[in-house]
């Protein structure tokens, strides 16, 4: 059997899929770990032996997966935005655009009740522009295009007769701004299945005006 046909046998590649599997669970873990741990303490005051210790790992092994606590802090900021922008996406929804908004809404609710730390983090590096700018901008951009895709749908109910006319911009801002604040003020005590995020999707729509709440509505 030559050197090649070793390389290339299953048992070699599934070896290295198991491997490739372990590293990214152990680098998630990471992630998962300093997060909650970079929202409460802030930057500065989050040591990596904290967040080794939080992931069940070496100080050592952390630095085989980030160069840097710096390293570490952006990809804790701007890594789970992967999943925010999939969670706030249209492109699942279905109906008319106020159903579109039931369902969308849903979803942003449910990533902020299971989320809450990573929201939390977010506003930290928000409101420490200058120190974070590099991952201040990632957030901001991907808010830029969120936006811009709320305003469309936005006046799609407009003109539909689904949403009172008025400002789709301030709208969709004014959104936002509730969106992300009830990830921060709501205290369920980790209770992410409870009856007051249904509440907090309610009151979420009625941002937009619908004309009809009854409307394939709740």
């Amino acid at each position: 059997m030559t050197d090649q046909s070793v390389s290339s046998s299953p048992a070699v590649d599934s070896a290295g899929v198991r491997k490739a599997r372990i590293r990214e669970e152990r680098r998630q873990a990471i992630l998962d770990a300093a997060i909650p741990l970079f929202a409460a303490n802030g930057f500065s005051d989050t040591g990596i032996s904290e967040i080794a210790q939080a992931a069940g790992m070496s100080h050592g092994t952390v630095f085989l997966y980030f160069r840097n606590k710096e390293a570490l802090f952006f990809s804790a900021v701007v890594e789970p935005l992967r999943d925010m922008e999939r969670a706030f996406s249209f492109e699942e929804t279905e109906g008319r655009p106020l159903q579109r908004l039931q369902q969308v809404i849903a979803n942003h609710v449910r990533f902020v009740a299971h989320h809450r730390d990573y929201l939390r983090l977010v506003q930290y590096v928000l409101g420490h522009y200058e120190r974070f700018q590099d991952s201040a901008t990632e957030v901001l951009a991907q808010t830029e295009r969120y936006g811009e895709s709320l305003v469309a749908l936005i006046r799609d109910g407009q003109r539909a007769g689904q949403l009172v006319p008025g400002d789709a911009h301030a709208t969709a801002l004014a959104y936002l701004g509730y969106i992300n604040g009830i990830g921060l003020v709501v205290d369920v005590r980790g209770n992410q299945e409870s009856p007051i995020w249904d509440a907090m999707a309610g009151l979420g729509l009625r941002l937009f005006g619908p004309t009809n709440m009854s409307d394939g509505t709740k």
